[in-house]
């Protein structure tokens, strides 16, 4: 099985085709410079090469912070299965909180790598986050026409995302799925939807479909496109939150970048009537996004304090 390719003008025909079957897809035409992409990976490069100990100074969790550095091996994102943590290490960037916002952990304010030391990082990175947040919406708003809604209405869940870039980082440690070893467990995304980016053409990358775990390997001058959790709350399992996993069956070290762009904060996620029928009855109550996702990440990283939200409001 191959991974199907949407672009900006793929019909709602094409797209609801692909969310359906596999909820993987490369995604052309998407308008991002190549060397914005090129300067983002020559910049995570230089962070995740600096010693620990300077890592370790804008590490996430210390403070209440979300933001920041995710140490090698800190998260388990298949527990069930893994016997040690994924061999990788990250960096969370989002997007800057509004003052409504500034007290809710996951929406805290971003940290930033010495400029003495990386003086081009945080412009580099905010271009790049910039950019992402665009075109998450235009994928979005393909999605949200395939779906059959009302576009405008459903989009207002998306004036304000919550948008974060994880820049990761993958070690030379051979993967062996029979000893618990993955360079990432195999998990479902929790959110709207994933963008992916792939420096060079080193593999690792699966997804599971029709029983088997199928490579997805890097696409020249496009994106890896899946969908998340809550997408598939909405449509009712209509549309797929693919399982996917990093094998790391080379040995060598490997550069991603992800942008995991999901609705405002304040979003009730509730199955809408257009996937639901007496032949498909409701299968989800309503969740707060914020709630679920808080939750997915306590999860998965065991550090990661917890703020949770009812009817909107942070506590």
């Amino acid at each position: 099985m191959s991974i199907p390719v949407l672009t900006p003008s793929s019909t709602p025909e094409e797209t609801a085709k692909v969310c359906r079957e596999i909820g993987f897809f490369y995604f052309t035409d998407h308008g991002i410079p190549e060397e914005l992409i090129r300067s983002m990976f020559d910049q995570s490069s230089a962070f995740f090469s600096l010693p620990r100990e300077k890592k370790a100074e804008v590490q996430a969790t210390a403070e209440g912070q979300f933001k920041g550095w995710t140490p090698m091996g800190e998260e388990v994102l298949d527990p069930k299965k893994q016997t040690k943590g994924d061999t990788k290490e990250g960096y969370y960037i989002g997007r800057e909180p509004t003052e409504a916002e500034k007290d809710i952990k996951m929406m805290s304010k971003n940290v930033w790598p010495d400029s003495s030391l990386l003086p081009h990082w945080k412009e580099t990175m905010e271009r790049y986050n910039n950019a992402m947040q665009k075109l998450g919406r235009v994928i979005t708003e393909l999605i949200a026409k395939s779906m059959g809604v009302d576009v405008d209405e459903f989009m207002k869940f998306f004036d304000l995302p919550v948008s974060t870039l994880r820049l990761l980082h993958y070690d030379t440690e051979k993967s062996d799925p029979s000893k618990g070893c993955y360079g990432a467990g195999a998990h479902t995304d929790y959110g709207m939807i994933t963008m992916l980016a792939v420096d060079k053409e080193e593999p690792g990358l699966e997804v599971f479909s029709q029983d088997a775990w199928i490579p997805v390997p890097p696409l020249k001058n496009a994106f890896i496109i899946n969908l998340g959790d809550m997408l598939q709350r909405w449509t009712n399992d209509a549309y797929t939150s693919t399982l996917h996993r990093v094998i790391n069956k080379t040995g060598n070290e490997r550069l991603s970048t992800a942008v995991f762009y999901d609705p405002a904060y304040t979003t009730q996620v509730a199955v809408l009537p257009q996937f639901i029928s007496e032949a498909n009855p409701c299968k989800y109550e309503p969740i707060n996004s914020l709630d679920h996702l808080l939750t997915k990440y306590h999860q998965t990283h065991k550090s990661f304090d917890v703020t949770k939200v009812e009817d909107g409001t942070p506590s």
